[in-house]
């Protein structure tokens, strides 16, 4: 099997753990055990993974770390909590791939408190995480994947309007991958409330985006992310922009037959999205920042879809599902993804 086929059969373990525990009569936390168990496979997941392309680098820091010479971290390009991470793993253990596990569960930590928190289905988004959300990213762009996770995980502060607690999650979210500063706009995109100025706001990024998209290209992404980055968002550009815009069409069909109101800030966080997939069709700079963000799909649908009748329900959740591997398949988005792992 190739590694999309692996995906699939993953796919298809998650939906048989939801089976089963679903004949279970009178099981208590039912819906927590069921997360509890699909996040453990996608962690084996990722830790059964051999090292490709910017893994293997990863892996040669690793192994290479003087424990007596702290100093010499600092003369690596990387950001700094990434190279002190690394460094507290290696005083602990001289084994490779226990650091990519433990790279990876740090990684699945945010989208686990965002998928809990959040979604109403959690056998859809988890199916969506994994086809369209961030999960192919975290096999092994492992700076970015923790930002991601941070932002993920600290996400409910923009709710909560906890301005100067975001702030502190998004520069420590910026020390493992400095691009997660552009979370920053997040804040405001959510919390400025619906009025001309809000209109006026976004107006004014979408231009300076326009004008300086060379420019914020360069400042995010240097000569070494240029060669890999259109393989590692491989299915991106405009395919992920058309499939974006038909599910937040299939969205805003659903939403006419919701008895609830889906919450409006991951709506807010999924059009910005679009908008920064719009950008990365000509500069793959915005496919990093769209990264960040792209979870949200796997919060809008499911969560509408959850509010149907149980017939509608079931035939959404299975045309979403279809949809979704469809998707990897075309796109060949885990094709350069070796899942079993083999020791260097």
């Amino acid at each position: 099997m190739n590694s999309s086929e692996y995906v699939i059969l993953l796919i298809v373990m998650i939906i048989f753990v939801w089976i089963i525990l679903a004949t279970i009569p009178r099981l208590k936390w039912r819906n927590e055990i069921f997360l509890i168990i699909s996040f453990v496979l996608l962690l084996i997941f990722l830790c059964i993974r051999k090292p490709y392309s910017d893994m293997i680098t990863y892996e040669n820091f690793f192994n290479n770390i003087d424990i007596n010479h702290i100093e010499k971290l600092f003369e690596n390009r990387w950001e700094v909590l990434f190279k002190i991470l690394l460094y507290g793993i290696r005083l602990v253990t001289n084994d490779s791939h226990i650091m990519l596990c433990i790279v990876s569960l740090i990684t699945l930590i945010g989208p686990f408190l965002f998928i809990r928190r959040y979604s109403k289905n959690y056998l859809l988004s988890i199916v969506m995480f994994i086809t369209i959300g961030t999960f192919h990213i975290e096999f092994y762009v492992l700076r970015q994947a923790i930002a991601i996770s941070i932002f993920l995980a600290c996400f409910y502060l923009v709710d909560n309007k906890k301005f100067f607690k975001y702030l502190l999650a998004i520069i420590v979210a910026s020390l493992f991958h400095k691009t997660a500063l552009v979370l920053l706009l997040v804040y405001p995109i959510v919390n400025i409330p619906r009025s001309k100025y809000k209109n006026v706001f976004l107006t004014v990024i979408t231009i300076l985006c326009l004008m300086f998209s060379s420019q914020i290209s360069n400042l995010l992404m240097n000569d070494f992310y240029d060669r890999y980055a259109d393989k590692v968002f491989s299915g991106g550009g405009i395919k992920l922009l058309l499939f974006y815009i038909i599910l937040f069409i299939v969205y805003l069909i659903l939403k006419r037959y919701s008895r609830d109101k889906e919450k409006e800030s991951i709506v807010k966080i999924s059009l910005f999205t679009i908008i920064m997939q719009f950008f990365a069709v000509q500069n793959n700079a915005f496919s990093r920042i769209a990264a960040y963000t792209r979870d949200s799909f796997c919060f809008i649908i499911p969560n509408s879809i959850q509010e149907l009748n149980a017939k509608n329900r079931l035939l959404s959740s299975i045309l979403i599902i279809v949809m979704c591997i469809c998707y990897i398949l075309v796109t060949n988005m885990f094709s350069d993804y070796s899942i079993i792992f083999v020791n260097t």
